[in-house]
């Protein structure tokens, strides 16, 4: 097998493990009802508690359509994407774009979409804005690759008072853990490219790329591993 496709086929499992961490957390009552507190006008004032009650009470996500609870159609979609702060609200609404005809409520889905574009970087510390600035702001700190997951569980507590016991705790470990996992390998391959094409020896490869240093320890660690590896099974030395 070529080592490209020896990277994809290792990159799409984290990132399928990956995910299904994110939909992990996304599924805790109290992370939801912040979105929901803060993503719908409809729940602006609505006691933070009783969002959290009615989830613990009512959630089911799946990631896909659900049939499994007789009389109900569950679809759930996140979507993440970097655009400096931009977050959209896409409802619901029919328009009749021939003969005019209106179908009765129950044949449409009841569904409102919120789509977040958080910055690349937040304040935690400082004023985060309005309600829908502190969600992206909450989106960010959750799912962003660059912050260490000490940072996150700090933050989570300290700022948006989200309580953290121990089975959350881990879960969001394992959430960042392969989080850290997906830029390791897409850093590496990077890196080796640049490396090929230019010939440059790793730490200027890094410097160029702009390699985090939180990564650099195990990525000089990988690179000394298959050089080990390379010389020993192919007999190659310096």
């Amino acid at each position: 097998m070529k080592k490209d496709s020896v990277v994809l086929e290792e990159l799409d499992k984290v990132e399928v493990n990956y995910d299904n961490r994110c939909k992990i957390i996304l599924s805790h009552p109290v992370i939801f009802a912040y979105f929901i507190k803060h993503c719908f006008v409809d729940f602006v004032n609505v006691d933070f508690n009783e969002i959290v009650r009615a989830c613990e009470k009512y959630l089911l996500i799946t990631g896909k359509e659900d049939n499994l609870i007789s009389g109900s159609k569950v679809i759930y979609d996140v979507y993440a994407h970097y655009l400096d702060g931009v977050m959209n609200r896409i409802s619901n609404k029919e328009e009749s774009l021939g003969k005019e005809y209106h179908f009765p409520n129950e044949s449409y889905d009841d569904r409102e979409t919120v789509l977040l574009y958080p910055k690349k970087e937040y304040d935690y510390e400082g004023n985060l804005g309005n309600d829908f600035e502190h969600a992206l702001a909450f989106a960010n700190l959750l799912f962003s690759d660059d912050i260490p997951v000490s940072k996150k569980k700090y933050y989570l507590k300290k700022r948006f008072k989200i309580p953290m016991n121990y089975e959350f705790e881990k879960e969001i470990d394992n959430m960042c853990n392969l989080a850290f996992q997906q830029s390791c390998i897409k850093y590496k391959a990077s890196l080796e490219a640049l490396m090929n094409k230019t010939s440059w020896p790793l730490d200027e490869a890094m410097d160029a790329i702009a390699i985090p240093e939180r990564y650099r320890p195990i990525l000089y660690e990988r690179f000394a591993e298959e050089e080990a590896y390379y010389k020993e099974h192919k007999g190659c030395s310096n």
